[in-house]
């Protein structure tokens, strides 16, 4: 036979259960794949399985609560309405862990098949993609490798001498103009 469940224990699932919404964490917080995932380029749902298996523990405790209570605490016998409650609890959050395992299931394999469409290669918003490419021009000296010395540029023959400027005084072809 079990030993009685103190009050404290039953306040505590009575809190849980008030805190997660009264049936469930898994009804009030566990989102499932959209409508027709296959034609979305992106969605998003609960993977995990953390909240159907918090709602699980609740119906165990609930199930743990309503067997003992069939003992009576104390040896005081329990009322039939509390312990039609527990079980009554318990029953509203396995059907939660229940709903939410099925859920985070459906998530998953969406979520998968969503990954086997998804190309290879990433896809670019317009203006935010790779520059174009630029046609090959053979005039043009193409730029350094970064971290290479520029490229030397092949002798063609001596430059000629660049003239001396002409002094405000001076014309063209170097006498001095009279003012």
């Amino acid at each position: 036979m079990l030993p009685p469940v103190p009050s404290c224990v039953r306040k505590l699932v009575l809190a849980a259960a008030v805190t997660c919404g009264g049936a469930g964490c898994s009804l009030a917080f566990v989102n499932g794949p959209p409508p027709n995932p296959e034609r979305l380029p992106f969605f998003d749902c609960t993977t995990s399985n953390v909240l159907p298996t918090v709602d699980l523990l609740f119906a165990g405790a609930a199930a743990v609560d309503a067997i003992g209570g069939t003992a009576g605490a104390s040896g005081l016998p329990s009322s039939r309405a509390e312990l039609v409650s527990f079980a009554v609890e318990g029953a509203a959050f396995a059907a939660s862990a229940i709903y939410g395992y099925n859920k985070t299931s459906e998530c998953k394999k969406a979520q998968a098949e969503l990954f086997k469409r998804m190309p290879l290669t990433p896809t670019f918003a317009p203006g935010f993609g790779p520059p174009p490419t630029v046609p090959y021009d053979p005039w043009v000296v193409p730029p350094p490798p970064s971290g290479a010395p520029p490229p030397a540029l092949s002798p063609v023959g001596p430059l000629p001498p660049v003239p001396a400027p002409a002094s405000d005084n001076e014309t063209p072809s170097g006498k001095k103009s009279v003012q």
